[in-house]
């Protein structure tokens, strides 16, 4: 399968992951953008502007995917609603080492990182991370670019709302809804 090579925005921590997930699932990365560009590269890789920058260079528009590296919710939507004004896609990435259901849908902008496991009907709306190891059992809904730590378990018929942060090793129990607070351990 040939991947549209990307462009990853950020050069923290989820950068990282994602410049390791793109290497094991063969997607090709053309640079990273970065707004405190301290050098020239990152991890190897060329660090080709700033998010502004980059927003001006139509050539760049259709020939690259742009995947927003970025943990924190509200920047994350804020910077990826930039790009997709801009006519930019923003792919969705998932580790091959996933197990997803056939009736789950991923939209557009999320990344799900290694063995994380998603059931029956789990929908993961726009611009969501799910780390790795985490279980979506069934009916699951998790909102708009929130984000899911390592080892979190959903039981089924769980809503998460958007902008949320789900934490490391969080277990949330069947028919639950959870809108504007973040859940930690």
């Amino acid at each position: 399968m040939k991947h549209t090579p990307i462009l990853i925005v950020g050069t923290k921590t989820l950068s990282v992951m994602i410049h390791d997930l793109c290497a094991h699932i063969s997607v090709p990365i053309r640079g990273f953008i970065d707004d405190e560009i301290r050098s020239r590269t990152f991890m190897n890789t060329p660090i080709v502007g700033s998010v502004n920058s980059i927003l001006k260079r139509k050539e760049y528009w259709r020939k690259y995917g742009i995947v927003v590296g970025i943990g924190d919710n509200i920047n994350r939507k804020r910077i990826s609603e930039l790009f997709i004004k801009s006519g930019f896609v923003l792919p969705t990435l998932v580790d091959s080492n996933c197990t997803i259901a056939l009736t789950s849908k991923i939209e557009d902008g999320c990344i799900i990182f290694a063995f994380s496991y998603l059931g029956t009907n789990v929908q993961i709306q726009k611009g969501t991370v799910i780390l790795p190891h985490v279980t979506l059992t069934h009916d699951d809904i998790v909102g708009e670019y929130s984000f899911i730590s390592s080892g979190a378990t959903l039981a089924g018929r769980v809503q998460i709302g958007p902008l949320e942060k789900i934490n490391i090793g969080t277990i949330i129990g069947h028919d639950t809804i959870i809108r504007n607070v973040n859940i930690s351990k």
